[in-house]
């Protein structure tokens, strides 16, 4: 059995065990979403770490040759 909860229209109270339960099914979707959103940028956050990482890496490779380049040319 559940009991509304005084002053909340969402929220109701299990009689069994005692847990507050909310019934506003518009909300609880709405925080799904905002779940999905956070999931998806922290994903897309860390492919932007990996990226810059391999950008280093390519920048350090050409700076490398470029001085490999120059030595060369001024023998």
């Amino acid at each position: 059995m559940r009991i509304k909860v005084k002053d909340s229209t969402a929220l109701e109270r299990d009689t069994s065990s005692n847990a507050i339960i909310n019934t506003d099914c518009t909300a609880y979707a709405a925080i799904i979403a905002k779940r999905k959103a956070t999931e998806e940028a922290r994903i897309k956050i860390i492919s932007l770490e990996d990226e810059i990482v391999q950008l280093k890496q390519a920048q350090q490779q050409l700076q490398e040759t470029v001085n490999k380049l120059i030595a060369l040319l001024d023998k």
